[in-house]
């Protein structure tokens, strides 16, 4: 970067780097603050913004105590619980969209698969645990027919999730 003599007058000679959270998805520099357009909780009862779809013997329970919604399957074949926005959010083209959510995922099972994003049956990007595998996915269908593009944990480039555990006696 130089700075001429010339007041308030700045060329730069090379490209500025911003990450992290102060640039958005496309590289510009985030100065607004978020704005909210959906919230959910569950403090009294199961939120009335999500539909819910059951299958099988799987289960969708309220858990008071925590405030959260327990998605429960068996070991049965077929069992599944969908819990989705009655609301849709469509992508703006131009437009930067943050998108945060807090979930906790049960122990890791085979043929076990949990997903949760910005997603539905057609399009959107989802963190996924299928059996003990972690992935972020990116579901398309502008070919006509879906396709999840899937990044597993070990091709990361930046953070691989290492997940810690710390013990110690007193």
């Amino acid at each position: 970067m130089s700075i001429t003599s010339y007041p308030a007058l700045v060329t730069l000679n090379e490209p500025v780097s911003i990450g992290g959270t102060s640039a958005d998805a496309f590289g510009r520099v985030r100065v607004s603050p978020p704005v909210t357009i959906f919230d959910s909780q569950n403090r009294y009862a199961k939120s009335s913004d999500f539909d819910e779809s059951v299958s099988g013997s799987a289960t969708s329970t309220y858990a008071a105590n925590e405030s959260t919604v327990l998605l429960n399957v068996t070991s049965a074949s077929g069992d599944k619980v969908v819990r989705e926005t009655k609301r849709v959010f469509p992508y703006q083209p131009g437009k930067s969209l943050l998108v945060m959510n807090t979930f906790v995922m049960p122990t890791a099972h085979t043929n076990l698969r949990c997903r949760v994003g910005y997603f539905s049956t057609q399009n959107g990007v989802f963190f996924e645990r299928s059996g003990t595998a972690l992935r972020m996915v990116r579901r398309t269908y502008t070919s006509g027919s879906v396709v999840d593009n899937v990044v597993e944990q070990s091709d990361w480039n930046v953070d691989k999730l290492g997940l810690a555990c710390s013990c110690s006696l007193d």
